[in-house]
């Protein structure tokens, strides 16, 4: 505060009241003590919460500074409290720092004067009546309006921003001579992000006053945070980043898998009172494609190491008296089976077996030395008789190869018959058997007559005749 001080007369008197002037002076010099000197080197007074008195402030009183002796709104403000003669640093706003630094009490021996001298001229000359002497003008300071700003602050779906407004901050001066009113911040209706934010409004008089405002608030962005409910076997999220409240996750199986039915397709980054939460809450799950059923495999099998699901391998196996090379497989790609094109059909390899092949047929000759040989015919049968219907004709060729066909006339010896029985992949079976036409004789005649004559001119075979005639 600023005091003027007027003085009618100075005039040095003999005080006749001894004992008045010593309580004067003691009292004077005990206040003094007691009391802070406002003007410091190199720092300009803002305002003190108690009024001085030429000055001076009593033990106690707060008073705030500019330190390099200017009003401006980027330097620093100091608060100091005066404590028996001495002014204590408490904090510096700038910082927020409580430090505790002692200013020492400048020019004491000089207020204790002033102080003392004061008094014996007011002792002298002031009366009662109030007419002269000191006269006191205070300057009072600023005051501003500080709105409240509610807080925290979320921003919207997608944004790591918000838009935060307040009424500016009304200042008023009791003399009606405001400087200005500054800003330290962003102005309202600015975007803030993140974190704690803070606005410093400080209104200034002429003479340097002033009246601080200080609004606090809190921005709360939401975050989702990547992990657990994200992850999923065989697939991967691709999310929109930063994860803010709003944003999305779409989930991609790998190839050769889908998501299952059971499994979201998408996440959403929701807002669970102040924290984020993916939403839907069920973890993404990924199983393996199918192709159709293996192919029908004729007279075989296909053996599947994972049935049709993806990337199963199938390798053939035939039937009894089939084969196929086994070197060729398929494979499920998850949409359909590869090398369908390239895997072997099982074929007959396995030669028709007859089932009705005679052993060697004997005969007799008749009188013209041959005989008519009969026998049934062979029969066979051949595994692909029942095997599966491919698609194809099956049944087996018997057929005779050698020899005379049944019926036929066999001369006496020894005659070779071969059938073959020949199927539809050409597998063939051999029926082989001997036809044996034998001469019938009798045995030659003996004759005891010495005198009898025998003459059997065709032999002894069937059917010869002998003649017997005398001597």
């Amino acid at each position: 505060m600023l005091y003027s001080i007027t003085l009618f007369v100075l005039v040095i008197l003999p005080y006749t009241k001894g004992d008045l002037l010593k309580d004067a002076v003691n009292k004077i010099s005990k206040k003094a003590n007691e009391e802070c000197k406002i003007q410091i080197e190199d720092r300009q007074l803002v305002g003190c919460d108690i009024d001085s008195v030429n000055e001076n402030v009593p033990s106690g009183a707060l008073c705030t500074y500019i330190s390099d002796g200017r009003i401006q709104s980027d330097n620093p403000v100091e608060t100091f409290v005066c404590e028996q003669g001495y002014f204590i640093y408490l904090h510096h706003k700038s910082t927020g720092t409580a430090n505790g630094h002692v200013i020492s009490k400048r020019w004491f021996w000089v207020a204790a004067a002033a102080f003392v001298g004061g008094a014996i001229l007011c002792a002298a000359f002031c009366g009662g009546g109030g007419g002269g002497g000191i006269q006191y003008v205070v300057n009072k300071p600023p005051t501003i309006t500080c709105p409240s700003v509610d807080g925290p602050f979320y921003p919207d779906k997608g944004m790591d921003t918000v838009v935060v407004t307040w009424d500016v901050p009304i200042a008023t001066d009791p003399e009606g001579k405001l400087d200005r009113t500054d800003l330290d911040g962003a102005p309202p209706n600015s975007k803030f992000g993140d974190g704690s934010h803070t606005i410093l409004y400080t209104a200034i008089d002429d003479i340097g006053n002033t009246a601080t405002c200080t609004i606090r608030f809190q921005v709360k962005v939401i975050y989702c945070y990547f992990g657990g409910s994200l992850y999923a076997e065989h697939g991967r999220a691709i999310c929109h980043t930063p994860a803010l409240y709003g944003n999305t996750c779409e989930f991609v199986c790998n190839t050769g898998y889908q998501l299952a039915m059971s499994s979201p397709t998408t996440k959403i980054c929701e807002k669970s009172g102040s924290i984020g939460e993916w939403q839907p809450l069920n973890n993404f799950v990924c199983e393996k494609k199918k192709c159709s059923d293996p192919p029908a495999y004729c007279n075989g099998q296909l053996l599947c190491s994972d049935g049709n699901n993806f990337d199963s391998v199938c390798y053939p196996t035939c039937a009894d008296g089939y084969s196929t090379d086994m070197t060729k497989n398929l494979r499920c790609n998850g949409d359909e089976w590869i090398g369908v094109d390239i895997i072997q059909p099982c074929l007959d390899v396995q030669p028709p077996e007859f089932t009705l092949c005679p052993e060697s047929v004997h005969a007799f000759s008749d009188e013209n030395g041959s005989a008519i040989v009969d026998w049934p015919i062979p029969e066979a049968f051949d595994n692909s008789e029942n095997a599966d219907d491919c698609g194809g004709s099956s049944g087996i060729t018997v057929s005779q190869v050698l020899g005379k066909a049944p019926r036929s006339n066999f001369e006496i010896g020894y005659h070779d018959i071969t059938y073959t029985a020949i199927d539809n992949n050409n597998n063939g079976g051999l029926c082989k058997f001997t036809v044996i036409v034998e001469e019938l004789s009798c045995d030659p005649l003996v004759v005891e007559d010495q005198f009898l004559l025998v003459q059997c001119l065709n032999g002894y075979s069937l059917g010869s005749t002998c003649e017997f005639s005398c001597f």
